[in-house]
């Protein structure tokens, strides 16, 4: 991506601080759908150079492994391969076992947390001739391991005595509790709850000792973390509680994710720039199959200033002029590119009660590829006044076709990976999701 020199009107010096932070580079990833799996799933998905990667979502509970396992088919092109992330992109720890070269086995150990994973899988070129070199179908089988047994055992000579015991465990199972305690006094327990605190219940009849207690039947209502807290009285030296859990997971469905005949995997070429001044991430869109217009120059806003936020070309020498001299704020502009090669006009500011953009419309837009119109509207703003999201309408006078981008759901993670997800509704009114993987 190549950045503008931009030079400014003198009365309003802040235009210059907003359209100076321009980035010189984006950085590109997969324009992929994001799709929820569970244990059992026998998954085929199709491959290419434009998409050789893709990611499966599943939810797994505190202690439970997951198992993956990726194979090409016959005539895909590339070696099959797997990673693991957790809901913010940190790779998750696993262990991958030997398989032929068709073939890529991986398994968690013990989740230390319940969650989202974020199962990646695709093709992989091995001999380094690039991702065009990939394509093909995979076939990618999901499994979830859950732990059955669980344990706490507490001394009155601990340095901090437990009496709390948290485990995973999946709803449609049934929890068989015991305890056993050294002591006059008898241990009870005090609360046994689900993921969102409510009362987990037994309708079998408890077997209770001098020094025992014993109930089955422990229905789980909700998948996640279960929490077992007891009262251990004074004058108890040692105590023991534990969980076994019974059960088993639904099988799985066969799923075919491959695009029908003749479709393509993805319409949109999706990158982000950084503003550094705010460190704040901006979605870049380009439609493929049209030229020119808003693919040229793509556009966003940030408070009161409508912004280009790329313009094609090598470095371009660029004017950003307020037209309205009268505006307070302005509410129309011209920029114009390159001997203007690349020209457009800014006009229809609309401003929300904060006083940052709601809508404005770029008529005509024109670059040396072709001409046509481009309208933003519904921005809403990060805390820094950056744009993070937007409904965006395009059209392109070569072929007449108009497009409508929906971005929304940016994401920053604590990996420091970025993520949105763009709604594409094409000229023939066919809508399609697309996300953006922060993988490269």
């Amino acid at each position: 991506m190549s950045v503008p020199t931009l030079r400014h009107h003198p009365r309003l010096p802040s235009l210059t601080i907003a359209l100076g932070a321009l980035l010189v580079t984006a950085s590109a990833a997969f324009a992929v759908e994001r799709t929820v799996v569970a244990h059992g799933d026998r998954i085929t998905d199709a491959t290419s150079a434009d998409v050789p990667l893709q990611e499966y979502l599943i939810e797994c509970v505190r202690d439970a492994q997951l198992d993956v396992r990726v194979r090409r088919q016959k005539g895909a092109r590339g070696f099959p391969l797997a990673d693991l992330y957790d809901a913010q992109y940190v790779r998750t720890d696993h262990l991958r076992f030997a398989r032929p070269l068709s073939q890529y086995h991986i398994r968690t150990n013990p989740l230390a947390e319940g969650g989202l994973q974020r199962i990646v899988a695709g093709l992989n070129d091995a001999s380094g001739g690039g991702a065009e070199r990939l394509f093909g179908t995979i076939d990618v089988t999901v499994k979830v391991k859950p732990d059955r047994k669980f344990t706490l055992r507490g001394k009155a000579t601990d340095e901090e005595p437990p009496t709390e015991l948290v485990f995973g465990a999946y709803d449609g199972y049934e929890a068989n509790v015991s305890l056993s305690w050294k002591g006059d006094e008898p241990v009870t327990i005090t609360s046994f709850t689900g993921p969102e605190g409510a009362d987990l219940v037994s309708a079998k009849t408890a077997k209770t000792k001098r020094t025992s207690f014993k109930q089955n039947g422990f229905a789980i209502t909700s998948a996640g973390d279960q929490r077992i807290v007891l009262n251990v009285p004074p004058g108890t030296t040692k105590w023991s509680l534990k969980v076994k859990l019974k059960g088993t997971l639904p099988d799985g469905a066969e799923r075919d994710l491959r695009p029908a005949p003749g479709e393509k995997e993805s319409h949109l070429d999706l990158r982000f720039a950084l503003f550094p001044r705010s460190n704040a991430v901006v979605p870049l869109v380009f439609i493929r199959d049209e030229d020119g217009a808003g693919n040229d120059v793509v556009w966003s806003a940030a408070n009161a200033i409508p912004e280009p936020l790329w313009i094609a070309g090598q470095t371009p020498d660029c004017q950003y002029v307020i037209t309205d001299l009268d505006g307070d704020p302005p509410t129309s502009y011209r920029l114009t590119c390159n001997e203007e090669t690349t020209t457009a006009l800014v006009h229809d500011v609309l401003f929300d009660g904060q006083g940052s953009v709601a809508s404005y419309t770029v008529d005509p837009l024109q670059s040396p590829q072709g001409g046509g119109t481009v309208t933003l509207s519904n921005f809403t703003y990060n805390a820094a006044g950056i744009a993070v999201g937007y409904t965006e309408v395009r059209t392109f006078d070569g072929t007449g076709h108009t497009h409508t981008l929906v971005i929304q759901d940016l994401v920053a993670y604590a990996s420091g990976a970025f993520s949105y997800t763009v709604i594409h509704t094409d000229a023939e009114g066919v809508e399609r999701r697309h996300e953006f993987l922060p993988l490269q």
